[in-house]
């Protein structure tokens, strides 16, 4: 790893078919040696969740943050992998990454050890993502204006109600600016 983040190169580890891991040497901060085990894992359980179960795993102890490459077959291209996390007994959306032509993609999101889920859905789970592309900006607070005033339906409402009032409103698309610039 320490090569890795001296270099600050991109390193792909292949773990299986279905997925890899993908470390950006300019994200870590300590370099030390790494456990880059994941162990299938059925235990999660994600019928709250919305889509299609694609694949669940534990890292053992990942110290650095990383993304997670996973192949599915190419029937799922252009649906989103939303990546979960359990804390606490509960699945914590971590990140989320539309998959290509083949079906594959890297999500971001690991950020050390525990029990990810990755589901696969035609809507991201990006809190705030109105207009679905994965991406929070500026774009998803003036698709819930369009919303809120009628002019528009939105691409993706469940992500909309940031604030939680039962409400897709100003008061949303506020926060979504103010999480866009950090």
């Amino acid at each position: 790893m320490k090569a890795v983040a001296d270099k600050k190169i991109k390193a792909v580890f292949v773990v299986d078919s279905v997925k890899s891991w993908v470390i950006d040497g300019a994200q870590i901060k300590n370099a030390a040696s790494t456990d880059l085990t994941l162990i299938p894992t059925r235990k999660l359980k994600t019928g709250a969740l919305a889509g299609t179960e694609g694949v669940q795993f534990t890292v053992s102890s990942a110290d650095i943050p990383a993304g997670i490459a996973v192949c599915f077959k190419a029937d799922f291209a252009g649906r989103f992998a939303n990546l979960y996390k359990s804390v606490d007994g509960k699945l914590v959306f971590m990140g989320c990454a539309k998959l290509d032509s083949t079906g594959k993609s890297t999500v971001p999101g690991i950020d050390g050890k525990g029990d990810y889920a990755v589901m696969l859905s035609e809507l991201s789970a990006l809190p705030g993502d109105m207009n679905n592309d994965g991406i929070l900006n500026a774009l998803d607070a003036s698709e819930i204006l369009k919303y809120s005033v009628g002019i528009s339906a939105g691409a993706n409402l469940a992500a909309a109600d940031l604030n939680g009032d039962g409400t897709v409103n100003a008061s949303d698309a506020a926060a979504v600016l103010r999480m866009a610039v950090g």
